[in-house]
């Protein structure tokens, strides 16, 4: 799923969003401080966690940068299970 919030974040939206139990979250947002406060509520309410983050500069020569944060669903012990069984790909088939 991917979102992109308004400067305010996304305050009541983030409970339905939750309830939809995405495998994985992209969220985009202008404002570092309310990011935070909603990844922090994804996190402690929603089950998910912070997978990667990073900022973009779309706005060269001022001060504004778009954040993105990558969320999964899950505690980080079972997502890295999740990824050694892709990397090991699927079982072999006995002869």
């Amino acid at each position: 799923m991917l979102f992109r919030s308004p400067r305010t974040g996304l305050q009541g939206a983030l409970d339905p969003l939750g309830a939809l139990q995405a495998e994985r979250i992209v969220y985009v947002s202008c404002s570092p401080a309310t990011l935070a406060t909603d990844l922090k509520q994804l996190v402690e309410v929603h089950g998910y966690h912070l997978e990667a983050a990073g900022i973009a500069d779309m706005f060269a020569h001022t001060s504004h940068v778009e954040s993105v944060a990558v969320l999964r669903r899950g505690e980080p012990a079972e997502l890295e299970k999740l990824r050694l069984a892709q990397a090991e790909g699927p079982p072999e088939k006995s002869t």
